[in-house]
């Protein structure tokens, strides 16, 4: 815990943060490694100053090496003992399916 360094600016969405990133040379921030913008390089980070630094990449972030990583998750409020309905099972259905999991690597995330 402790106070912000004075300089630290606080950034509505993702997009932000990487517009803010790569028009300050120097600049740190944090975003999805899924969005990644041109001028913007990831950096490979240490759990502590033991282990050694691990980029970002799909590997790395798919066997949970990279320290930074998290789950994304899905949750679904229905009754107990009723079924999901027909729209939101078949979108529940197509995250976890081949072509599913082939959109979201496409789109730079990790698959399941």
């Amino acid at each position: 815990g402790g106070d912000f360094n004075p300089d630290f600016q606080a950034m509505a969405g993702p997009g932000n943060v990487e517009s803010a990133i790569s028009s300050q040379p120097g600049a740190i921030g944090f975003s999805s490694s899924a969005l990644r913008s041109a001028g913007i390089r990831p950096l490979a980070v240490a759990r502590d100053n033991i282990d050694k630094a691990v980029a970002p990449d799909i590997d790395a972030i798919t066997h949970e090496r990279y320290p930074m990583s998290r789950v994304l998750s899905i949750a679904v409020n229905t009754p107990a003992g009723e079924s999901l309905p027909p729209l939101l099972r078949a979108f529940v259905d197509y995250i976890l399916s081949a072509s599913g999991q082939d959109t979201a690597r496409k789109a730079g995330y990790a698959p399941l």
